[in-house]
Order: structure tokens, then sequence, then C-alpha cells
């Protein structure tokens, strides 16, 4: 007996894939600007802006 999954089936799995890559997409660049944010001084403001910027650009 074989396993047969209709077409249908198999492009669930391509629709979930996407939604993972975007996800990762999206932890990364909020990663990023955690990242940012630490190795910013705290009296910066533009430093600050960087970062916010980068968040902006990314998502």
């Amino acid at each position: 007996m074989h396993n047969i999954m209709s077409r249908n089936q198999l492009n669930e799995w391509r629709h979930f894939e996407s939604t993972v890559d975007q996800f990762e997409t999206e932890m990364d660049s909020i990663n990023d600007y955690y990242e940012c944010l630490i190795e910013c001084d705290d009296t910066q403001s533009t430093c600050k802006r960087i970062c916010r910027d980068i968040l902006s650009t990314t998502s």
C-alpha cells in the first residue's frame, strides 16, 4: 500500500513553510533592534532613534 497525498494536502505544507520563514525574519529584526539598544549609550537619543529606524526598515 502506498501513502497517497493529494496535491492540496501538500500545498498546505508550502503555506506553512512561508509562514515560518516570515516569523523567523520578524524575530531576526526584533533581535537586531534589542542588540542595538543594548549597545547604545543611555544618554544618546540619536542612538535609540537609529535602533528604531533599524526596526522599522526591516519589518
